[in-house]
């Protein structure tokens, strides 16, 4: 998950190969300098994802406590087996939420 511009082509050069990259933000400001063939030569994938404002998140918070909904959890994994909860998620069998905990 990338939450700023500058910060991107350390991310690019971080991620696996197939990897995606999730930009949720601009912190580090909204420009980067990447070389394509950070992207291409290991299939990475990065994709822009709109958050909303923080008005609309906190009236989402109040109609989900004013309707008392939760959401649905397939299964919780411990911060040591992330790596099967990942695989889980994979299988795509899941149906709701998977965590991880601490």
């Amino acid at each position: 998950m990338e939450t700023g511009g500058a910060t991107l082509p350390r991310l690019l050069n971080a991620a696996a190969f197939g990897g995606f990259i999730a930009v949720v933000g601009f912190v580090a400001g909204y420009e980067a300098t990447v070389q394509l063939r950070s992207f291409i030569g290991p299939m990475i994938r990065v994709q822009g994802i709109a958050v909303g404002s923080r008005a609309s998140f906190e009236a989402m918070n109040r109609a989900l406590a004013v309707n008392g909904l939760k959401p649905v959890i397939d299964s919780t994994f411990p911060l040591a087996e992330a790596a099967a909860a990942f695989r889980h998620m994979q299988a795509g069998a899941h149906f709701g939420k998977i965590a991880i905990t601490l």
